[in-house]
């Protein structure tokens, strides 16, 4: 599968959380949504998943956010070998969720850039490297 399809596969699937329905069809045919409200519920995606802070509100969440549904803390396994200890401090955080947020944030970024070549809009294409510059520094 290449990029494009995996990517539109995650967004599909955040707007499908986002609505909170299983079949985004049904829902659109018995639902007939505004283009506004459409656009409104893709802002929230983009800045719960694919803002600059999304990794970081995942790796180290902060309650009064709320950013992120609160899933169940995992538990280190305890050490078979006496000599290793388990860790002191308890992490809260989510590590995948973290570098998908990044993926995603990239990916769109690479997609931006590529249609903005496609298309032959040399000012989008600059403003795709400014911002890809600035996440990499």
């Amino acid at each position: 599968m290449c990029g494009h399809h995996i990517l539109c596969s995650w967004l599909i699937t955040l707007i499908r959380l986002r609505l909170q329905v299983s079949d985004l069809n049904e829902h659109f045919q018995v639902n007939k949504t505004l283009v506004e409200d459409l656009m409104k519920d893709v802002e929230a995606i983009c800045n719960q998943y694919l803002s600059a802070s999304a990794a970081d509100n995942a790796m180290f969440p902060n309650p009064s956010l709320a950013a992120f549904p609160e899933g169940d803390t995992w538990d280190c396994p305890i050490p078979t070998d006496p000599s290793k200890s388990a860790p002191d401090k308890v992490f809260n955080g989510d590590q995948v969720l973290a570098n998908t947020c990044c993926h995603m944030k990239n990916s769109m970024l690479h997609y931006e850039f590529q249609s903005s070549i496609s298309d032959g809009d040399i000012g989008r294409a600059m403003n795709v490297m400014a911002v890809r510059i600035l996440y990499l520094t």
